[in-house]
């Protein structure tokens, strides 16, 4: 198992930016690349050591927010204040994006759970970044100070944990 942590390939980019396919590097070229999940986001948050160029991670961040087709995908904005102290808080963003062509979603239903079609009640993947980034938020990522370093420090938030462990 160390082995195979230790000789993971590099992170497929173009441009100083990852993209989402190694066999197929268009994602920042062609637009109808841009419509599914954005996922190689989370390997900030997954991949262990030196996996994750910082720098990288923050471009293509950058590019997701501003160029990836959200109407074809409900998503996440930029939080109101623009704060990227946080690159998880960033993704968390505000709890609801305006759709262009439709009315507001909601980054999450009345149970929880992120909405998805009427045939998939339950989409285990979002709910888990949704916990993640979070988790991030109040315990803290590698270079981060203090206490709750995601959640401003305005006197609006009152955040309590327990147990966490900073994320990479």
């Amino acid at each position: 198992m160390e082995k195979m942590r230790t000789h993971l390939a590099p992170l497929p980019q173009k441009d100083g930016r990852y993209v989402a396919l190694e066999s197929q590097p268009d994602t920042w070229d062609n637009p109808a690349s841009r419509h599914d999940h954005p996922s190689f986001l989370m390997a900030m948050g997954m991949l262990p050591g030196d996996g994750v160029d910082p720098a990288v991670m923050r471009r293509t961040l950058d590019a997701v927010l501003s160029s990836w087709d959200w109407r074809r995908r409900s998503g996440l904005g930029l939080p109101d204040d623009r704060d990227d102290r946080s690159p998880a808080r960033r993704a968390f963003g505000r709890r609801r994006h305006p759709a262009q062509g439709r009315a507001e979603q909601s980054l999450r239903a009345p149970n929880g759970h992120n909405p998805q079609r009427g045939d998939l009640p339950v989409y285990l993947p979002g709910n888990g970044a949704l916990l993640s980034a979070v988790a991030m938020m109040a315990g803290g990522w590698d270079g981060s100070d203090g206490i709750a370093p995601g959640f401003p420090h305005d006197g609006s938030w009152v955040v309590r944990a327990e147990g966490l462990h900073r994320l990479p």
